[in-house]
């Protein structure tokens, strides 16, 4: 499968599970790169609207992504539905090791991106 089935493919397995957040009017999205932009463009599909991006890098903090705010994780709500867009598996354990210690969210959706010539998704919700 060449790199640009792969990720039509992964695209289209977001899409799918966007399926899961469409009741949810409070989604945030953590991270700025190209894995984020992959499940902005899913969400835009579904008519989803995330609240706002969320990043690490306060350099990125009070800036614009895709039309929406970037924040920092501390700015989430506690109620939030918060989207894990990251390709780096190490990162998002690390992120979701921030998040944990935070606590309180009501989902966590992880979508991870095309490694190694392979696609990898998972969904996990906390």
């Amino acid at each position: 499968m060449s790199y640009q089935q792969t990720m039509l493919q992964y695209l289209a397995d977001i899409r799918k599970d966007c399926a899961t957040l469409l009741g949810s009017a409070n989604i945030y999205v953590f991270g700025t790169g190209a894995v984020a932009a992959l499940c902005q463009s899913a969400l835009r599909h579904e008519k989803i609207t995330p609240v706002a991006y969320v990043d690490n890098d306060v350099n990125k903090q009070g800036r614009v992504y895709e039309g929406r705010p970037v924040i920092a994780l501390k700015d989430v709500p506690a109620d939030a539905t918060v989207l894990i867009a990251v390709q780096n598996p190490e990162r998002r354990n690390q992120i979701e090791r921030q998040m944990s210690t935070r606590g309180g969210f009501v989902h966590r959706h992880v979508f991870l991106g095309a490694a190694s010539g392979g696609r990898q998704t998972d969904v996990v919700v906390a």
